[in-house]
């Protein structure tokens, strides 16, 4: 009779046996966890949950900003997103001031759903933005769009409310009486 036959872990290689009872691992089929799962809850409900994890904690004070990373762009997110967010009690923060040793992706949409709300500088069209954009809002995440006058906005962003400013001051301006606004009826 085989190691795996005397286990009665059918399905498992010789190897994945061994190497299992080297190192304290319990070996489970499908049929186990749904054996297990039965005693608390269907496997189909089991497994959603787990698809699923667990959501992330809401930061109450965070901004994620989405924006083309460029040099010219600095005193923007500095001066007006920041600048606003800072008169507001808000904090900014942008992928590519995140310390990580991981997927920046994986970092952008975690913070995207982390943050209290989502600003985006849709001015340069750039994709990675609107794939940020269509993220949040297919999350359900709030998102704040700021253009500069004169841009030309796309269809499918045409019909939400944009600040339009004409420069970094009337960012600022502007972007802090929305955030105001926008805690009065979210607190």
């Amino acid at each position: 009779m085989t190691l795996e036959k005397k286990s009665g872990l059918s399905g498992f290689t010789k190897e994945a046996f061994l190497s299992a009872k080297e190192f304290g691992i319990e070996l489970l089929k499908f049929e186990d966890l749904e054996c297990q799962a039965g005693k608390h809850e269907s496997i189909d409900k089991f497994s959603k949950k787990a698809e699923k994890g667990s959501p992330p904690k809401l930061n109450k004070n965070l901004i994620f900003v989405l924006m083309p990373f460029a040099d010219e762009s600095e005193d923007l997110y500095i001066y007006g997103i920041g600048g606003a967010a800072e008169k507001t009690g808000f904090a900014c923060l942008r992928a590519d001031e995140i310390e990580h040793n991981s997927d920046i992706i994986d970092q952008i949409l975690y913070n995207i759903q982390n943050a209290r709300l989502v600003v985006a500088e849709t001015t340069e069209k750039n994709p990675n933005v609107f794939y940020e954009i269509g993220f949040a809002h297919g999350k359900g995440q709030e998102v704040i769009l700021v253009t500069k006058k004169g841009a030309d906005i796309p269809f499918d962003l045409k019909s939400i409310n944009h600040i339009l400013y004409n420069n970094i001051h009337d960012l600022e301006v502007k972007l802090a009486k929305r955030l105001e606004s926008f805690k009065k009826s979210n607190d």
